[in-house]
């Protein structure tokens, strides 16, 4: 979609909307050439958040071992 500035400044919040709902692109022209491209910033890929901490933590024992040393209370019942 192109647009002139005009036609921006008159519209500016519903191209914005509808440009981060459908991620399009409008290209606003300036004097009949082209000026700046407005885009969403959610063009990039999502990652999924499953797997995403993988190699962050570290396992410090077998977890799967019951404790056996007693553990410090802070003194609530």
């Amino acid at each position: 979609m192109e647009i002139s500035t005009v036609q921006f400044q008159e519209n500016f919040l519903k191209i914005i909307d509808e440009v981060r709902s459908f991620r399009n692109e409008v290209i606003i022209t300036k004097n009949g050439r082209p000026w700046v491209k407005l885009v969403s910033f959610r063009d990039k890929e999502r990652k999924s958040f499953i797997g995403s901490l993988t190699g962050v933590g570290k396992t410090e024992a077998d977890l799967s071992n019951s404790f056996e040393d007693e553990w410090e209370s802070d003194g609530l019942p």
